[in-house]
């Protein structure tokens, strides 16, 4: 019996640790299309300063992640707040380059 709850346990977790991934991924392909439409409307010196911007932003985004994983050692809530990490850093990155698209005057 013990065994059973055990793996039980195990599989929720896996389980728990797939559904934060791929939540990470959605929200990294939502910002990728993103990105990529708020740059083909800009000027091309616009354009470039983005793209250097949203590396550094990347960088920065690793650096946060390695220590919301580095926080607990490894094991299971080293995968969560590493993923948490993930998707928050993402989401306000999105919030940031939407603002952005609206401040961008309208072509007619």
């Amino acid at each position: 019996m013990y065994v059973f709850i055990t793996g039980l346990s195990h599989f929720r977790v896996l389980t728990f640790q797939y559904q934060r991934k791929l939540h990470s991924l959605l929200y990294d392909a939502k910002l990728y299309i993103l990105f990529h439409d708020f740059i083909a409307s800009l000027s091309e010196s616009a354009r470039a300063s983005q793209i250097t911007e949203q590396r550094k932003w990347l960088t920065t985004r690793k650096a946060q992640i390695h220590e919301a994983y580095s926080e607990y050692e490894g094991g299971t809530l080293a995968s969560y707040s590493a993923g948490r990490a993930s998707i928050d850093a993402t989401k306000k990155r999105i919030a940031e380059i939407e603002k952005r698209m609206k401040e961008l005057p309208t072509k007619i």
